[in-house]
């Protein structure tokens, strides 16, 4: 194994939703992953309906950690931005966090490599994807949202959940509105240095992914979100481009007629219908201009606030549990 690096402590956030039966089988390998560190579990139970994760489950695997029990599913990146505000509040400077999913699809074994990178660099180190393994239809809608989110953003998202951060990356991020839509875009907004170290996706270690084409979609929709505000100029530069074409069509148009070669009736139906395409860009301007001040409640966060969660802790080789609000 690597040198210890001079974190103090390594924390390891999992958010999971009827991932039991998975985390049974990680945990083992994150334990044989990091010999030699000190580590804390932190799984976020994102109000699982079957398979939900039982915090003594650390403690047979002789860790430290607890279990952070959502009284609802909010979904996958509003559980990471609840368990990654709890983790900042207990991470001192020399610290790390290790996010990644409960599914088995990261690899444990690369957890090392993502702290030596980190230590060594000082940014933060994201597992970028070189491969998975998925269906065609998957594999196809991931390409799709790639394109579509460098079109839009003007930016490059190849990577997920699995990183390794540092606190002050962490307290910067918790600090970001973004960070319940989405991790990996909230990293991208924060325009801190990113440390990319290629690794390939195993498969799921139990059962079927729950991330199907619409979750992807949902996903998506949800990166893109972080970014509304570069997406926004981006449609309306879109939309004044394409008004000046409709205009120099309508004036094309009008040309034609003076000169008497557009056919009987043609004239006021093409210019109907850029004119039909001229107000709807120009409602899509107005819609954007009134929303663009809106700005919604980060709920999710502050759920850890307003205790509508609950932390259950375990020791290394006891099951006792002590739960506190």
């Amino acid at each position: 194994m690597a040198q210890t690096a001079p974190a103090q402590k390594v924390f390891i956030l999992l958010p999971a939703y009827n991932d039991g039966a998975s985390l049974k089988l990680l945990l083992p390998r994150i334990k044989a992953a990091t010999t030699g560190r000190d580590l804390e579990i932190i799984v976020v139970d994102d109000g699982s309906t079957e398979g939900a994760f039982k915090a003594s489950m650390i403690s047979q695997n002789g860790l430290v950690g607890c279990v952070i029990e959502l009284v609802a599913n909010y979904g996958q990146q509003p559980a990471i931005a609840i368990g990654m505000k709890f983790v900042a509040s207990r991470m001192s400077e020399n610290d790390l966090l290790i996010v990644m999913d409960a599914d088995g699809e990261d690899p444990a074994e690369v957890i090392e490599a993502l702290i030596d990178r980190a230590v060594h660099t000082k940014k933060p180190v994201v597992a970028a994807r070189s491969g998975r393994s998925a269906t065609f239809t998957f594999r196809l809608g991931y390409l799709i949202f790639k394109c579509l989110f460098a079109i839009l953003t003007g930016r490059s998202l190849n990577f997920g959940n699995f990183m390794c951060l540092q606190q002050g990356v962490v307290k910067r991020l918790v600090a970001m509105l973004s960070l319940s839509d989405s991790l990996p875009g909230t990293l991208l907004l924060s325009k801190l240095p990113i440390d990319r170290l290629p690794v390939r996706r195993n498969e799921r270690l139990v059962g079927r992914s729950h991330m199907n084409v619409t979750g992807l979609i949902q996903h998506g929709l949800s990166c893109i979100r972080v970014f509304r505000k570069d997406v926004l100029i981006r449609l309306v530069l879109i939309s004044l481009m394409l008004i000046f074409f409709l205009s120099a069509i309508a004036f094309a148009i009008l040309i034609i007629k003076l000169y008497g070669i557009a056919v009987p009736g043609w004239t006021s139906l093409a210019l109907g219908i850029v004119g039909i395409f001229l107000l709807q860009i120009l409602g899509f301007l107005f819609l954007a201009a009134i929303t663009q001040s809106s700005r919604k409640t980060d709920i999710h966060i502050s759920a850890l606030d307003t205790k509508l969660v609950k932390v259950v802790h375990t020791k290394v080789a006891s099951d006792t549990l002590v739960a506190t609000d």
